[in-house]
């Protein structure tokens, strides 16, 4: 017989530790960066870092490559949880679709998302539809599988007994199906919203004029690793205030079979963590408008020289201009 489980530590106690393993992995990073004259080269240092985001802290730019990568992992996140539930019930309600589809599923599954990055921004353009869509064929899968494999673990036996009662195909999967596939779907969740994050940020580096992932892209072809250990940091933190949205979700929907005695303390938070959300949803609308109102902006007219647009080796500008980008940028070539 198992031996039950050791009671849960006490709040305070995991986060005292979090905070001196933090502080202890920045006190070694710091110690150890100063004792090479090139190391901060190469690995920067923590309290360059920490200046390095107060001076980006107050720019407005910031601001908006936040907003814009939180709105398109927002985005990705909800789309493909909402169309992997729907394939995988299909799936799971109709077993010809199940046999047709579920091998293309698993071939889509296996190909490398990340290098349809550049395709999807040549077929979407530099917006946001390209991000987000690349966000969804990542988070899409995940949550399919494993809420058909939860669907699957549904004891037949259970779903007999309901119709025995009467029960009606939706009393089933009301009472039946969702619950038992809460625990699948919740897992897959919280996986999915960091490949979400990884799909926007992909996507910024295939080609975007906002968002965390292009501002680190830049830092890189500067050999800026403060730049990029910011803006990691920064990536770092939008995963926490999405998992811990997460958590909250799951509090109140999964099925718990006991009261954590811990419950009580967590009162404070709710409303804590549904007002920072709306801050950043809120700054998000206005960081986009604020975008949309700078496009409007006269554009700095520039003139470049070529020996003739049908030379391959002027494709790139072609195509810039044909794309609008030099329009985006602010640009009258």
């Amino acid at each position: 017989m198992p031996s039950p489980r050791h009671p849960d530590p006490s709040r305070a106690l995991v986060r005292t530790l979090q905070v001196l393993l933090v502080l202890g992995s920045l006190g070694a990073w710091e110690a150890i960066s100063a004792t090479s004259s090139q190391a901060h080269f190469f690995f920067s240092r923590p309290s360059a870092i920490g200046l390095r985001l107060v001076e980006w802290m107050a720019t407005r730019e910031i601001w908006l490559d936040m907003a814009a990568t939180l709105v398109e992992t927002i985005l990705g996140f909800l789309g493909g949880v909402l169309l992997g539930l729907a394939l995988a019930f299909l799936c799971y309600s109709n077993r010809l679709a199940e046999r047709v589809f579920m091998p293309f599923f698993g071939v889509a599954n296996a190909m490398p998302r990340i290098v349809f990055g550049p395709i999807f921004v040549l077929w979407f353009g530099l917006g946001l539809t390209s991000k987000v869509v690349l966000g969804m064929s990542i988070v899409t899968f995940l949550v399919l599988f494993a809420t058909f494999q939860g669907l699957r673990e549904v004891d037949p036996a259970l779903i007999l007994r309901v119709r025995l009662l009467g029960g009606t195909s939706r009393d089933v999967l009301r009472h039946v199906l969702i619950p038992s596939a809460l625990t699948w779907v919740f897992t897959s969740l919280r996986t999915g919203v960091g490949f979400a994050l990884v799909g926007a940020v992909v996507g910024e580096y295939s080609g975007a004029s906002l968002g965390l992932g292009h501002r680190i892209e830049f830092a890189e072809g500067m050999f800026d690793s403060t730049g990029i250990f910011a803006g990691l940091a920064l990536l770092s933190g939008l995963v926490v205030v999405l998992n811990e949205a997460l958590e909250l979700i799951e509090q109140r929907f999964r099925p718990r079979v006991e009261e954590a005695p811990t419950g009580s303390v967590r009162h404070w938070q709710r409303p804590a963590l549904l007002a920072t959300l709306a801050l950043v949803l809120a700054l998000a609308g206005r960081s986009f408008w604020l975008v949309e109102h700078t496009r409007e902006a006269p554009r700095t007219r520039v003139t470049m020289a070529s020996a003739g647009k049908s030379l391959m080796g002027n494709l790139p500008a072609t195509l810039a201009e044909s794309l609008d980008f030099f329009k985006t940028e602010g640009l009258d070539m």
